[in-house]
């Protein structure tokens, strides 16, 4: 791993300047570009502006974990509550932690505490009426570290768990959705009872001292971040043509970097609704091309 410093001496090196530059101020222009440079790389969301195309990257195998969660069975509201409730009847809490997040109807509600006759109580974040009988649908909190959800797995079928946008109708087949909420991601699981592995990429923490390190491997660090950052402040002094030569050797590296490292996004086949000659009834097909209709 290399340092921080690593990093801001290999930029000043390549725009031939000293540390206490007025132009390229360290502090205020060099040190958080660094960071933003290394958190678009982590997202692939990074622009060759040369070509006005997007460098494609998927999953990074050093971004890359894991969790397998047990979804408890979904259950049900056994008395109505709205703003001003505290506490949750369900019809049963099996399965579910002492404490923990829940939604009914979009609503992710959070409780503190299941007492002795089964009833959640510390209960917040109840923004509207709920009446007895909503379905009640287990929601877990993503990690604080997780930059981007992937895939996640039902471990019973060993498939790939359905996504569905949280505002669709969720009544058929097992399936989650992701739904933002008090500044964090929650995953919400409907008609599923079983361990699901939750995989994502986590995100790579900030370098505020010197002596912090740099997580990207072999030395890209220096092959990616040092040049794009170095032509960011060429660009920014109209240096164009000095920053375009940095630029075409910081590309090639980010795409090295990306073809050895990055899992590449799988393509799925496209489920065709097809209907029978010779029976009239309709079934299901999976092709790439769409079928011709007459």
């Amino acid at each position: 791993m290399n340092t921080k410093k690593e990093i801001i001496d290999k930029i000043y090196h390549l725009i031939w300047e000293d540390q206490t530059s007025t132009v390229f101020d360290k502090e205020w222009e060099v040190a958080p570009k660094v960071n933003d440079v290394i958190d678009k790389i982590c997202r692939c969301e990074v622009k060759n502006i040369l070509t006005d195309t997007k460098i494609r990257g998927w999953i990074l195998d050093f971004l890359y974990e894991e969790k397998t969660v047990k979804i408890p069975r979904a259950k049900q509201l056994m008395v109505d509550i709205d703003e001003n409730s505290r506490t949750i009847t369900l019809d049963n809490v099996d399965d579910l932690p002492t404490s923990w997040y829940l939604e009914i109807e979009w609503n992710i509600i959070s409780y503190g505490w299941i007492d002795d006759d089964g009833v959640l109580i510390k209960v917040a974040w109840i923004n509207w009426y709920h009446p007895m009988k909503s379905e009640v649908h287990f929601a877990y909190i993503m990690p604080s570290k997780v930059l981007k959800p992937a895939d996640i797995y039902d471990n019973s079928t060993q498939t790939i768990l359905r996504f569905v946008d949280f505002r669709e109708y969720k009544g058929y087949g097992k399936c989650y959705t992701l739904k933002p909420n008090n500044g964090r991601k929650f995953a919400i699981f409907y008609n599923i009872e079983n361990p699901v592995t939750i995989s994502y990429s986590k995100r790579l923490e900030e370098m505020e001292a010197d002596t912090d390190e740099c997580w990207l491997p072999d030395k890209y660090w220096e092959r990616i971040v040092a040049y794009l950052v170095a032509w960011w402040e060429l660009i920014d002094t109209s240096e164009w043509e000095k920053g375009k030569q940095l630029l075409q050797i910081w590309y090639a590296e980010l795409e090295d970097m990306y073809s050895f490292y990055a899992t590449p996004n799988k393509r799925f086949r496209k489920k065709i609704r097809v209907r029978s000659m010779t029976t009239g009834y309709m079934w299901d097909r999976d092709d790439l091309v769409p079928l011709r209709s007459n």
